[in-house]
């Protein structure tokens, strides 16, 4: 398990894949349950870093089912974190990707008091980067992200490194939107700096592309260009790309602002294969987003109705969260 956790950090996604694998091989074989729980919690992260989302969910749910409270608890001492607070992280990002926002966010609320009511640190900063900060970032409710940094901000103020970057990180994100600050992405980017210094490549793309969305958001186009050069340096070290989609639909985003029609028509093409690939419906939303907003297919009107039809069956799939801006905005450009 530490080996794996190990490779994970380092960003070595598929030799962590295999370590995973392996220890839930071996753990199958016995009958303590608790080997499986934690092996198939071990093989969903590194089957969702892959962009494999429906193969993490199974495995999570398995190790949902595993858990016993009363038999189990004490195992925060031995893998360094509560096993139910874990599985919960892992499914908040797993059922947003796969169009399931609301029950991502129940089961976020759930993972953070669990971490709460018992104290651990581990645990809390586990909840609060990604039932609290990832989950409310990709829902977009920035208000909930800014509580959630600073939860971490407090954590870090104990020494806990780790906890302390991923706080000011966030909080710069948001300074960038806010203030639409090129001082304040350039901060991002010198905390994302940081970070690799201390060997820690995980999450690194993710948090490029974050970066490229929200400067992209308040036209800053050449730092999104610059973040998402980065994001897809680490993903063609790591093959970290769940979120890969999402890439190419902010690279679309910068050609279609930049004048350049077809090329952001091709990219959002290649982003939709993409999340309909890993089954990614919360990816697979954006970018039909992106396609109509833009008109693609202007001049065409079959082409348009096809945009719009193929956002109305996809926005069909989610479960309905009040507020949640990619919806309101999908159910908005819909067909009627």
């Amino acid at each position: 398990y530490n080996v794996w956790l190990g490779e994970q950090g380092d960003g070595n996604h598929a030799i962590a894949l295999k370590l995973a694998q392996d220890f839930l091989a071996v753990a199958q074989q016995q009958e303590d349950a608790a080997p499986r729980m934690v092996a198939n919690r071990a093989v969903a992260w590194s089957e969702f870093n892959l962009g494999r989302p429906q193969v993490a969910a199974r495995h999570l749910a398995e190790s949902h089912a595993l858990y016993d409270e009363k038999q189990h608890q004490g195992l925060v001492y031995v893998y360094g974190t509560d096993q139910q607070i874990g599985v919960g992280c892992g499914q908040v990002q797993a059922l947003w990707c796969l169009g399931q926002p609301g029950q991502a966010l129940a089961i976020g609320a759930q993972t953070i008091a669990a971490a709460e009511q018992s104290g651990h640190v581990i645990s809390l900063f586990l909840s609060y980067q990604y039932a609290g900060c990832l989950l409310h970032a990709l829902c977009r409710r920035w208000d909930a992200v800014a509580g959630f940094a600073e939860q971490l901000r407090k954590l870090g103020e104990g020494g806990f490194v780790q906890a302390r970057l991923v706080g000011q990180f966030y909080q710069q994100v948001l300074d960038t939107r806010r203030q639409r600050s090129r001082e304040a992405h350039a901060m991002g980017q010198k905390i994302l700096g940081a970070a690799k210094q201390l060997g820690y490549l995980y999450m690194m793309p993710f948090w490029s592309m974050l970066l490229a969305d929200v400067c992209v958001e308040v036209e800053l186009y050449d730092e999104a260009e610059r973040a998402l050069d980065d994001a897809e340096t680490i993903i063609a070290r790591t093959a970290e790309n769940w979120h890969c989609a999402e890439v190419l639909r902010l690279r679309g985003e910068l050609a279609a602002v930049r004048g350049a029609g077809p090329a952001a028509a091709a990219l959002w093409r290649q982003s939709l294969a993409v999340a309909r690939t890993q089954a990614a419906r919360g990816w697979e939303l954006r970018t039909l987003i992106s396609m109509v907003r833009h008109g693609q297919g202007a001049g065409d009107g079959a082409a348009q109705r096809s945009a719009r039809k193929a956002l109305t069956d996809t926005l069909r799939g989610f479960d309905w969260v009040s507020g949640l801006e990619d919806l309101e905005l999908a159910h908005s450009l819909s067909a009627p």
